[in-house]
């Protein structure tokens, strides 16, 4: 098997720990007592470690060339399997919630943190001679992601929340598996160009005064993610509003990440073909999440769930490619690594926002308030949106200026 095979089994097995550490925490975690607010409250600080141990890892790397991505990922992998063997000892011994809790949050912690250094392998092959496929190792990703939402759903069902540890520690060993497979090239970049462009840039006021539009164009993404990850996270809420159990969250979750496929693998042939403009399809994108919101406040069974949740496609994918590629096009060639960073930071923030947001208004005012203040968050950053898009579509980009 080459590195294309080897770095597609790696992905499918990352996002198997992040559809068990993140779309089944509210789950979980709410069948040992913990109220809707305290659990945002839990993914939100999380989070925030999570993103930050992600700065770390990277200086890591740029600093101890022996402790590059590969073997880092090894001694994650042991530690998340360390944190979901604990999990199962404490739920058979019925050890307490707090502990529970406290090894969930380190479950969450350590899985975001990988993220980034799971798709450094396909840059990293690719940069020493052996091209991988980033695109179609994602897509891969979603499949498995869909594949694994919807057996911890049924096993759940029927098994009970003991099933999403043990389920964890058998992912664990086989992310572990995955990233030793995995062949060692040597040094962790190819190139001196390479290993300058994975250093995260500060935000300095230079950039802000050239990006302007960029940064608001942003920030309006963002505050659109908050209603992402308030859906991503309390989806189990919304499912149970209307009569579904675990099952029927393993199906929605499936439906979703299989509609991301083709947008995924087809969006720069797309893109080509017909000349679109990346700023109008974040604008897009934007505008069907309003639309999915309000769709959501209406459902009134798991069938309307499962349908809204096809319009993941031309939103979170939709939104995902466009504003990576928005990233690239957008900001001059002296700003590029500032500006994919800052368009990370957006999935980030609309993280940490939505848990917590979406955590206390469901628990203050029950599952409508919920949606209310998500759309409220949606409209306002998609009109922020637009009006970058209207604002800047005439003017030249910063590469032609």
């Amino acid at each position: 098997m080459n590195e294309n095979g080897k770095v597609r089994i790696l992905m499918g097995t990352y996002f198997s720990l992040n559809c068990i550490s993140l779309s089944y925490v509210v789950f979980y975690l709410g069948m040992f007592g913990f109220q809707d607010h305290t659990i945002g409250t839990i993914v939100s600080i999380s989070a925030v470690i999570g993103f930050v141990l992600q700065g770390m890892l990277g200086r890591i790397i740029d600093t101890h060339p022996k402790w590059y991505w590969r073997n880092l990922l090894i001694v994650l992998g042991i530690f998340v399997l360390i944190v979901c063997g604990l999990i199962l000892i404490c739920q058979l011994i019925n050890i307490g919630s707090l502990m529970l809790g406290g090894l969930y949050a380190v479950f969450i912690i350590i899985t975001l943190g990988m993220g980034p250094l799971v798709n450094t392998s396909s840059f990293y092959y690719t940069a020493h001679g052996r091209p991988v496929n980033f695109g179609v190792a994602r897509g891969i990703g979603s499949v498995v992601f869909a594949a694994v939402s919807y057996i911890i759903g049924v096993f759940s069902a029927q098994m009970g929340v003991i099933f999403i540890p043990i389920f964890g520690v058998v992912v664990s060993l086989l992310f572990i598996l995955s990233t030793i497979i995995l062949p060692d090239l040597g040094s962790a970049y190819a190139s001196g160009d390479m290993q300058s462009s994975s250093k995260t840039s500060l935000v300095s006021r230079d950039f802000i005064q050239r990006n302007k539009y960029f940064i608001l164009m942003a920030l309006g993404i963002c505050m659109v993610l908050i209603l992402h990850n308030i859906v991503n996270s309390f989806l189990i809420r919304m499912v149970e509003n209307v009569g579904g159990t675990s099952d029927a969250l393993g199906i929605a979750l499936a439906i979703a990440a299989i509609c991301e496929i083709p947008v995924l693998f087809l969006y720069e042939s797309f893109v080509k073909r017909f000349n679109i403009s990346s700023q109008f399809l974040i604008f897009l994108a934007c505008m069907f999440f309003v639309i999915r919101g309000i769709l959501y406040l209406f459902a009134t069974s798991v069938i309307i769930i499962y349908a809204v949740q096809i319009l993941q496609s031309v939103t979170f994918a939709l939104l995902i490619a466009s504003k990576t590629h928005y990233a690239d096009e957008g900001v001059g060639e002296e700003d590029k690594a500032t500006g994919q960073s800052i368009m990370s930071m957006t999935e980030a923030s609309g993280m940490v926002l939505g848990s917590a947001v979406g955590g206390w208004a469901l628990s203050l005012g029950g599952i409508n308030l919920m949606y209310i203040v998500g759309i409220g968050f949606a409209v306002v950053g998609s009109l922020l949106v637009l009006a970058m898009y209207l604002s800047n579509r005439n003017s030249p980009s910063p590469v032609e200026s």
